[in-house]
């Protein structure tokens, strides 16, 4: 290639130098903090997730605590700082540790009660989900005091009631307003500088008779109650904000029931039941006000919350009194297969009927004494009545728990295919499959082995969590021994030591490493006393 001609004006003249943009002075009063903050917002908008979203978001949260050591009476200040912190909260990408993400959701709770002392709903609402949030922590990564959840979603109940009532208050009247051809009407002016707010007052005899707002609470003098004086938001309320809040009680009420004795547990689950209806009849009654895709949006989402809340009744049920709820679990698939029906690549039904189809085997496992008992039990049955072609009760319980794995593992593949990238469904597959080993003979042990050990390595593939990665190859390892892997099998669990054998003492799938591979030689002398 021929060299390139020298410019000799260019060279003789080097274009001048320009002066470096001076960089912004850093901001040093209320109002630059809160402007600086907003704009970290919003460029933390603009990334959506990741790391640079993370790190915007982070430093909004150093603006508004800057902002609010200049001015610490400013509640919207309290409030932003708060709603940024529980959105911190729920990053996926990077994956929060739950020590990291209760810390947060502690600091987020506390700006949040501050922030609402002046009544703001959406305020009042975040917090909510803060307290739900820290719960989840506690009770299903068993991070922080279980009592302290517990505390929090009964406090979260009393003010989503609260914000609730305010909601359909001011929308009953937006839509009376409507009625009357005097929509905007005689609506003053929030005035948040200074502290000037519209007060609306809940006549609750008043609201319309065909959708009645639910009032029923199950006890009384609960955290929170006479906390908060309750005022409307500067956004005008629609029904999409009452099926909103609707939606994220009725979690929290499900959450909370599975925790509690009776009678608590049932005042709550019929609570949870009554928030289902009210909702459900008020996007009948109105659809026509929303967006004929909200509109299916929501019918799906309420056919969610409505399986969660009698898969949630079932396992509360078993947990108490040893009882098979089948009716529950029935109703929940039920709700499942209607949103289905309507959307057949809806990943989130199709992941929670796998989850209620597991609970139900797992149930059945329960109830009938362990998976060992029932094994035992139907080889002693088919031993006893040798050439009788009649079933036994184990037998029977054993062949209901295939189907409803094998079910699982049906819902958890169709939602897989649709989003192959999800490393927490392909885990989820791959346990499935484990789980289902003892049940069949040795030929469908080998390939149900293969197949977990397919999901697991996909599931490696797709995570960069150790806290996640550790646990998986634990499971691995022993899918390795039951597809006759042994030398596979050796080669994980020393990655698996190297690593700080993660999941000691978790393991819960109740599937052992094979024999062959737990007499041999190295076995013991690479894991034992370990597993």
């Amino acid at each position: 290639m021929a060299p390139a001609k020298k410019d000799s004006k260019s060279a003789r003249h080097p274009p001048k130098k320009t002066k470096a943009a001076k960089p912004a002075p850093e901001p040093s009063t209320f109002d630059e903090f809160l402007d600086e903050a907003l704009s970290l917002e919003d460029k933390g908008d603009r990334y959506v997730s990741g790391i640079k979203a993370q790190r915007f978001y982070t430093r909004a949260t150093e603006m508004y605590a800057q902002a609010h050591r200049l001015v610490s009476t400013d509640m919207h200040v309290l409030y932003n700082w708060g709603r940024i912190l529980l959105l911190l909260t729920e990053f996926t990408d990077p994956i929060l540790a739950p020590e990291e993400r209760r810390r947060l959701l502690k600091e987020a709770i506390d700006k949040l009660r501050q922030g609402g002392q002046d009544g703001n709903v959406e305020c009042l609402f975040n917090l909510s989900q803060a307290l739900r949030g820290l719960a989840e922590v506690a009770l299903e990564d068993g991070v922080g005091d279980v009592r302290e959840g517990v505390q929090g979603l009964v406090e979260a109940d009393s003010v989503f009631d609260k914000v609730y009532r305010v909601q359909f208050a001011e929308w009953e009247k937006s839509r009376e307003d409507e009625r009357d051809g005097q929509k905007g009407k005689g609506k003053e002016t929030v005035d948040c500088s200074e502290g000037k707010v519209c007060t609306v007052h809940c006549h609750g005899e008043e609201e319309n008779e065909a959708v009645e707002q639910d009032k029923g609470e199950p006890h009384e003098d609960r955290p929170g109650e006479d906390e908060y004086e309750m005022v409307t938001t500067m956004d005008s309320t629609t029904l999409s904000t009452l099926l909103d809040t609707l939606t994220a009680h009725i979690q929290t009420l499900t959450l909370l029931f599975k925790e509690l004795p009776d009678p608590e547990t049932t005042a709550y689950y019929e609570k949870s039941l009554s928030k289902l209806t009210h909702g459900q009849t008020l996007l009948s009654k109105y659809a026509s006000t929303i967006d004929i895709k909200d509109v299916s949006a929501y019918t799906a989402e309420f056919g969610i919350r409505g399986a969660e809340i009698f898969a949630a009744r079932a396992d509360t049920v078993l947990e108490q009194y040893r009882r098979l709820e089948t009716s529950c679990y029935e109703e929940a698939l039920k709700k499942l297969d209607g949103v289905l029906s309507t959307d057949k690549k809806n990943v989130e039904a199709l992941c929670c009927k796998g989850d209620v189809l597991v609970s139900w085997a797992d149930a059945i496992k329960t109830v009938n004494g362990g998976l060992e008992n029932m094994l035992s039990l139907s080889l002693s049955a088919t031993c006893s009545t040798s050439g009788s072609s009649s079933p036994t009760p184990a037998s029977d319980a054993l062949t209901q728990m295939r189907t409803l794995y094998s079910a699982a593992s049906t819902a958890y593949t169709e939602a897989y295919t649709t989003t192959p990238t999800n490393a927490n469904i392909a885990k989820t597959l791959g346990d499935t499959h484990l789980t289902r080993i003892p049940l069949y003979s040795t030929k469908d042990q080998i390939t149900l082995a293969l197949n977990a050990e397919k999901y697991y390595r996909r599931t490696i593939t797709l995570c960069d969590d150790d806290q996640v990665i550790g646990p998986v190859l634990l499971r691995l390892a022993i899918v390795l021994s039951w597809a006759d892997k042994e030398q596979e099998c050796r080669k994980v669990l020393l990655a698996w030591k190297k690593k700080g054998c993660p999941g000691v003492g978790e393991e819960d799938s109740g599937v052992p490493f094979n024999d062959t591979v737990k007499g041999a030689e190295w076995f013991e002398t690479l894991v034992g006393g370990l597993v």
